[in-house]
């Protein structure tokens, strides 16, 4: 790895520009020297030090240098990359203008500045208590624990000031090796890994030695606590420093350690970056932790792993452990990588993947005492995580993971476990989402009358004692990546209200121009009608797939003529699937092309209808054309007039045909008349890093 320093009339004399960049091949690495011009291509851009920074990662960046000195550009001999005359012209501007600066520089202060003068500062020493997520700093500690392996090394370092972000989920103290051993708390240790070069020179470090540690980067880690970093690609020649005992900051140190030994805890408090250090006496649980992000708002179908989420979801099953709980829920949202439960008679799961696992460990496992099928319950802080590894199969390829959650272990994270009235808005959401999947009835019960009513009569439920959840509209709402919508949120659609049924109603509608900036894969409401479809025929919405040769049969033959053989077996009979694509228009008149709808989706999206010949089956055809009438207007009708003229056209143009006219007259074109406007549901995703829409969680009204 190396690091440029560079600058140019847009960010002198201020800043400067730093990029990072990464080669397996040495010899590829840029090889620029001082004062010249540099041109990047294909370069990142990331948020390092709370700065925009540049990065080339393997195999991706390309580079060139101009040399003025002999007015020549050269690169290393495996780019290829070529300057063209205006980039060379820039070059030489950029150098000229380089010199100006350095003469004037040298005239007014009476010094000569370079590059590495002119922005260059040292890098901050901080103290632990003042440590970012994702900044690179300096810092002076006190050993305490060391732990190797074959790859990496673990330093459990403290300089005695406290960070809540800190600490192993997995043990609850590190002990300072002495005469008599000190037990420190969590939150005035930190650990930090070794790679790469620095790693190598690990050997110099020894428990109870003072070092100044370099280029150190903490981040939150998976255990849900901030873990810091050295190496990765660094070269560890000055990166561990003994700290000489004259140093000022090494002196604090010693005067802290001094207080902490003492007990002063008044004097301690006052490095702390909250609050006193925690008592362990105080439930993890009801540790609440300002600092840490907050949890996202979603439905299952939209988590990520590794990710902290809210959420409410019906049980569907619990079971009480030895060491942790298992809680069985659905929000009736599927996810790809959940575990298939509908197997189990016994449970009565929900169909396909949409039962979630969670696991309740430590303190609140005494949060779903209580819980049993049917109650719905409000999940804060859940983990999102891979619960089983990928196992290699016999072909040699790997099974797909399975996710669940996970509550508990987790230090300094507000997890809470609540339950919920049926009459709480977001578990009527989850209802009528189940009365979609289930295919069933449900009676939606209204909003309970308020306190100042008067008291209703004996027989009345009790509400729960476990405590409400916080009425904030966050909680109302699902993930989206779009801002949350300010206007109040629109009617829930009916049977009869709109073409389309939507199961994603609490989630705020966005606009085409917000998914098309959009980088992430998620699910989007949005609203709009249709301007057009792919194929132009109807009845080619339906393609036909050979079982032997999985290649696609023409729709007007029942065989397929290149696996043809001797007997006609169901073998060989074409199996037909749903493929067509829609062109979308919202309310503000942007347009989004190429909305696929395939297979299951296709099938789910028309209510059910499985796929078929259309060519052959009239029928079919009939049914199809019926259910969508109200989404396409007559833009069948339109396509239909255009196709027949162009295949008029073509064959008046080769000789084997002319235009016929109807009783004397042309055919008219249909006037266009565009269908209903409906709440659609899009699934932003990438094929071969190109995005790419496809209808998801909407159905037509039969």
């Amino acid at each position: 790895m190396v690091t440029y320093s560079l600058t140019d009339p847009s960010v002198y004399p201020t800043t400067e520009f730093s990029i990072n960049f990464f080669r397996k091949q040495p010899e590829t690495l840029p090889t620029a020297k001082l004062e010249e011009a540099m041109l990047v291509k294909q370069m990142r851009t990331l948020i390092l030090n709370q700065a925009v920074a540049g990065v080339g990662y393997h195999d991706a960046f390309l580079w060139a240098a101009y040399e003025p000195a002999h007015g020549r550009e050269y690169t290393s001999p495996f780019m290829g990359l070529k300057m063209d005359r205006d980039e060379l012209r820039y070059c030489h501007e950029l150098v000229d203008w380089w010199r100006d600066k350095r003469s004037t520089g040298a005239s007014s202060e009476g010094g000569d500045i370079s590059f590495s003068q002119m922005a260059r500062r040292r890098r901050q020493i901080v103290e632990l208590k003042d440590m970012k997520d994702s900044v690179f700093c300096d810092c002076i500690v006190q050993v305490v624990k060391i732990w190797q392996d074959s790859r990496t090394t673990d330093l459990y370092v403290t300089d005695f000031t406290a960070n809540p972000g800190f600490g192993d989920p997995n043990q609850s103290n590190i002990v300072m090796p002495g005469k008599q051993p000190l037990p420190l708390p969590n939150s005035v240790v930190c650990k930090i890994t070794l790679w790469d070069e620095v790693n190598t020179r690990a050997e110099v470090i020894q428990p109870l030695q003072f070092f100044k540690l370099k280029n150190v980067r903490v981040r939150w880690g998976r255990g849900g606590n901030l873990e810091g970093s050295m190496g990765m690609g660094k070269d560890g020649k000055d990166s561990l420093v003994r700290v000489a005992d004259s140093d000022e900051v090494l002196k604090k140190l010693r005067k802290r350690k001094v207080a902490f030994l003492q007990g002063d805890k008044e004097a301690l408090s006052r490095t702390s970056s909250n609050a006193d250090l925690p008592e362990h006496s105080v439930s993890r649980g009801d540790t609440i932790v300002p600092e840490f992000p907050p949890a996202e708002h979603s439905c299952v179908s939209g988590m990520i792993p590794g990710h902290y989420y809210t959420f409410v979801a019906e049980v569907v099953k619990v079971w009480f452990g030895v060491q942790c709980h298992d809680v069985y829920v659905t929000d009736y949202t599927e996810h790809p990588y959940l575990m298939d439960f509908s197997a189990v008679e016994q449970w009565q799961p929900p169909p396909g993947r949409r039962t979630l696992h969670v696991s309740v460990w430590d303190d609140w496992q005494a949060l779903i005492a209580g819980l049993t099928t049917g109650h719905f319950v409000r999940f804060e802080y859940m983990l999102f995580k891979r619960i089983h590894p990928k196992k290699p199969t016999g072909d040699g390829k790997e099974d797909p993971p399975l996710l669940g959650g996970k509550i508990g272990e987790v230090v300094h994270r507000p997890c809470k476990i609540t339950r919920v009235p049926a009459t709480d808005p977001a578990v009527k959401e989850l209802l009528r989402r189940k009365a979609v999947v289930m295919n069933i009835d449900i009676d939606i019960p209204d909003t309970p009358p308020s306190l100042a009513e008067p008291n209703a009569g004996a027989g009345q439920e009790k509400p729960s004692s476990l405590p409400s959840p916080r009425p904030t509209p966050a909680h109302l709402r699902l993930r989206s990546v779009s801002p949350l919508s300010t206007q109040p949120d629109p009617l829930l659609p009916s049977r009869s209200d709109g073409p389309l049924r939507n199961i994603y109603h609490n989630m705020p509608r966005s606009t085409f121009a917000e998914l098309k900036k959009s980088t992430t894969s998620s699910v989007w409401r949005l609203r709009g009608r249709v301007l057009g479809f792919q194929p132009g025929r109807l009845r080619d919405w339906a393609w036909q797939e050979c079982t032997k040769c999985h290649m696609e049969v023409p729709n007007n033959q029942r065989t397929c003529s290149e696996c043809m053989e001797q007997d006609d077996t169901d073998d060989s009979v074409p199996v037909p699937h749903w493929r067509f694509a829609f062109v979308l228009q919202d309310e503000h008149g942007e347009t989004l092309p190429n909305v696929f709808c395939c297979d299951d989706n296709a099938t789910t999206f028309l209510g059910d209808l499985p796929p078929q010949n259309l060519f052959s089956n009239r029928e079919a055809l009939n049914v199809l054309r019926t259910r969508t009438r109200s989404l396409l207007g007559n833009i069948e009708d339109v396509q239909l007039h255009l196709l027949r003229a162009e295949e008029a056209w073509q064959r008046l143009q080769s000789g084997k045909g002319k235009v016929t006219a109807v009783d004397g007259q042309e055919s008219k074109e249909p006037k266009l008349q565009y269908g209903e406007w409906a709440d659609w549901t899009i699934r932003r995703w990438m094929d071969q890093e190109v995005p790419t829409w496809s209808i998801s969680g909407c159905r037509i009204v039969i």
